[in-house]
Parts: structure tokens; sequence; C-alpha cells
């Protein structure tokens, strides 16, 4: 199985290299091309807007949050790039605390967390087997609406 996610996890001076992985397997799902009946011929995709029916080209297209009916705020990637992530590739745990206190209503998806490589493996199984042992879950600050269940 391929991995999602490469990153760390990280607990006070303690960091474990990990990769993430969907539980599900999707490239067992069937999949089917749409298809010119006449011919056979794969169809393709054509971007048009919505208000005037015109085909558009990548160029033409901007991307947008809306806030209100047809009321848009532009995003550029500019925009995009000024933004100061603290990082994308570490899980910064907060503390720990008992598995049955959180909902499992506040999973979002189902994935499997494991060591990145063999450094890593001996690290990472000691975290799990306490994790296992005590009952308890990692609390990453950040995802206080949701849970990441190591």
């Amino acid at each position: 199985m391929r991995s999602i996610w490469k990153g760390y996890i990280r607990f006070s001076l303690v960091t474990i290299p990990i990769r993430i992985y969907n539980a599900v397997n999707t490239e067992e799902t069937i999949r089917f091309n749409q298809l010119h009946k006449e011919d056979n011929g794969a169809v393709g995709y054509e971007k048009k807007c919505k208000k005037c029916g015109k085909a558009l080209t990548t160029d033409e297209i901007c991307k947008g949050y809306q806030f209100e009916p047809e009321q848009y705020v532009i995003v550029s990637a500019e925009d995009l790039e000024k933004i100061k992530l603290k990082s994308t590739k570490v899980i910064e745990i907060e503390g720990f605390i008992d598995a049955k206190e959180i909902p499992p209503s506040l999973y979002e998806a189902p994935y499997f967390a494991g060591p990145d490589g063999v450094v890593a493996s001996k690290a990472y199984s000691l975290l799990s087997e306490a994790l296992k042992a005590s009952g308890k879950v990692g609390w990453e600050k950040s995802s206080c609406a949701t849970a990441r269940k190591l």
C-alpha cells in the first residue's frame, strides 16, 4: 500500500518519522470512463461558466470563497503563498487523553499511521504500545474539531 502523507509525530523532545495510509483501499474501486456512444471516443471535461455558458481556458479560471450567495472573495496563488504555515509535515502532540473521551463522530476518515523506515520502527512501536496499554490517544492542539488517534 502506498502512503498518502509523509511527516513526523512530535511530542516533547521526541520526533518520530511516520507515513500515513488510507484505511480504505481506493485502488479496488471500479471506475468507468464516459464514452461517446457512436465511436467509443473518450469524453473530455469542458470547463464552462455556469453564469454565461462560455467555455473557459485554465488562464480564465480563478479560485474564490463563497461567503454569501453569488458573493465571493477571490483568492490568488500569491495570496496562498503569503500564508505562513508553522509546518505541514509535523503532527505536534500537545498531550494525551483517554480514547473514550473522543466521540467517534470527530474522526474525519480512517487512516493508518506507521513508522517511516527501519530507524523509526522501534520508537514508533514504543509509542504505539504505550498508548495501547494506557488507553490514551495523542491530541494535536490544532485539531480541536478533529482527533488523530495514534
